[in-house]
């Protein structure tokens, strides 16, 4: 539960990350309950999760 809380108050902008879901995206806004991803770079596609929806932080340096 620490890790996890760790996890989510440590999200920050320009941060790859997954959701529950399945979606990856990049971070752009970063509110009290909310996050602000980029999905699609094209058409600069962007959806709003709740926090909690983060399952995991990609690191940079992971393979496409």
């Amino acid at each position: 539960k620490k890790k996890r809380e760790q996890l989510l108050g440590g999200i920050k902008k320009h941060d790859k990350v997954l959701t529950i879901g399945g979606v990856v995206g990049t971070v752009v806004e970063v509110k009290d309950a909310e996050v602000i991803l980029k999905v699609d770079e094209t058409s600069n596609t962007r959806i709003t999760f709740t926090k909690s929806a983060i399952s995991q932080v990609i690191p940079q340096d992971a393979p496409a």
